[in-house]
């Protein structure tokens, strides 16, 4: 009996110490948890496998490493949200404050000579212009991040998309360009992508070459056999002056608009093009090599020509 009574107590004792000690491991675990969510820690949550196994404490690590990701991704966003909210009020107001200069000036001198109306009325028509293609890009850019953005993907021929969206564009080429070289092979190379995105993908990728594009324009497809691809080159050379810190910069949503060049390029389009490659299934990347731009773009073939 005496026996019975020490272990009895002893089991007590034990019992105890172990709900003193679990209960401290809890507040450890708690006090870390509160690092974690007041920001002044990132490590991962240290207990003592006596109180979770290892497979529990490794799952809940994981989930806190996420949720972490997610979070700088999400402050990530909203800084970038916040300039660009900037940035657009800035590009928005300055041709509104133009548009509205010009008209008050039009409205309220009547001394204003027939060659000076035409004038101020061509330049509201540019800035009208230009505001729209703002508007457009602007709308572009939130719904392909949207579910909203309508997607058809189609068997469809790389070769004459490109063809023809060049074709659309060739008079401006040859005002912009001395020297004009292109390569599409006779083949349809056929893809899954959807067309419109496709359509605006190539027309971006050209209209940017000529606000930035000087003497020469390369336009290829090539058949990639290794990689199962058709993959296209955009390059043209550039201005003396360019400068970019990265040419993955470039792709960025910077909202750039120099409206005192009479530019219609909103700096989106580059970021429009690179999105819709990406959702196309496709891949596009950017480099500058001997004052030439080149971009390259790849696409999976279809399963069968």
């Amino acid at each position: 009996m005496l026996y019975f009574l020490s272990g009895f107590l002893c089991a007590i004792i034990l019992f105890i110490i172990y709900v003193i000690w679990n209960r401290n491991e809890q507040r450890k675990i708690e006090f870390q948890l509160n690092l974690i969510i007041q920001k002044s820690s990132a490590s991962p949550i240290k207990t003592s496998y006596f109180v979770f196994i290892p497979s529990l404490l490794n799952s809940i690590n994981l989930i806190i490493q996420e949720l972490l990701e997610q979070k700088k991704e999400f402050e990530t966003a909203k800084e970038s949200l916040k300039s660009m909210a900037t940035s657009i009020s800035h590009d928005f107001r300055t041709p509104l404050t133009s548009i509205s200069g010009y008209m008050q000036l039009l409205l309220e001198d009547n001394n204003i000579s027939q060659e000076d109306k035409i004038k101020y009325l061509n330049i509201v028509k540019n800035r009208s212009m230009s505001l729209s293609a703002l508007v457009e890009d602007f709308y572009s850019i939130t719904s392909i991040d949207s579910f909203d953005y309508p997607f058809v993907i189609s068997k469809i021929s790389l070769s004459q998309t490109l063809r023809e969206i060049i074709a659309n564009y060739y008079s401006e080429l040859e005002q912009t360009y001395d020297k004009i070289n292109i390569d599409i092979p006779s083949n349809k190379s056929m893809i899954y992508s959807d067309k419109t995105s496709l359509e605006r993908i190539f027309s971006n990728l050209i209209k940017n070459s000529f606000i930035y594009g000087r003497e020469k324009i390369d336009i290829s497809l090539k058949d990639n056999a290794e990689k199962n691809t058709y993959d296209v080159s955009i390059s043209n050379t550039l201005p003396a002056n360019f400068k970019v810190n990265s040419t993955q910069d470039i792709f960025k949503r910077n909202y750039s608009v120099d409206w005192s060049s009479g530019s219609k390029s909103t700096g989106l389009g580059l970021s429009i093009a690179k999105t819709l490659t990406e959702k196309s299934g496709g891949q596009i990347n950017a480099v500058i090599k001997d004052n030439t731009i080149i971009f390259s773009l790849s696409f999976p073939k279809c399963t069968a020509n």
